[in-house]
């Protein structure tokens, strides 16, 4: 993940502050390889205070977002059901108060920093998930999205407004949605 330098030292004090509470985590990719190497990546730094939810496609994505209590988002932006720029900005719409994190693969790197600028809150590379730490950094995105200033989130808001893309949810989660209720 692309950490501001003034904030790297501070992943390490996030981590340890939150260190009581427990975490969960939605990886939403159509292989589950991710799921299972986030998994055993947090288990291995932060044991039982780390709950891996899979989803395999956005749709499914939201729906987990809707009915369960989810910390913080890991987003391939190419899914089944949707793809490309319109995955990160439907479920940052899907998911307004969670930080969302998008995967950085070769392909998808222009996407995913374009993705910034509508709501995603960070990128990690894909390749590296087994070797970083992320407890400490998934706690540093929840950290950091909660202290988003007011004036932060309007902008997004308005970003997201003018694209138009995203404005619905998908339809597919839309109906599932309504079935649930």
């Amino acid at each position: 993940m692309l950490i501001p330098r003034n904030d790297r030292a501070n992943v390490d004090a996030f981590a340890r502050s939150f260190s009581r509470e427990r975490l969960t985590v939605l990886v939403v990719d159509a292989d589950e390889a991710l799921g299972q190497r986030v998994r055993a990546r947090l288990r291995e730094e932060a044991r039982d205070q780390a709950e891996v939810v899979e989803a395999r496609s956005l749709a499914d994505g939201l729906m987990a977002v809707a009915e369960q209590k989810i910390d913080v988002i890991l987003l391939e932006l190419r899914l089944p059901d949707c793809r490309d720029l319109e995955t990160a900005i439907t479920m940052v719409r899907g998911a307004r108060a969670i930080p969302v994190m998008v995967v950085v693969r070769r392909e998808t790197r222009e996407l995913c920093l374009e993705s910034l600028r509508y709501g995603v809150f960070g990128m990690i590379e894909k390749d590296s998930i087994g070797a970083r730490q992320l407890f400490p950094l998934f706690r540093w995105a929840i950290e950091r999205h909660a202290r988003c200033k007011p004036s932060e989130q309007r902008e997004r808001e308005n970003a997201l407004r003018k694209v138009g893309l995203g404005a619905q949810l998908l339809p597919a989660a839309r109906s599932r949605l309504k079935a649930a209720s």
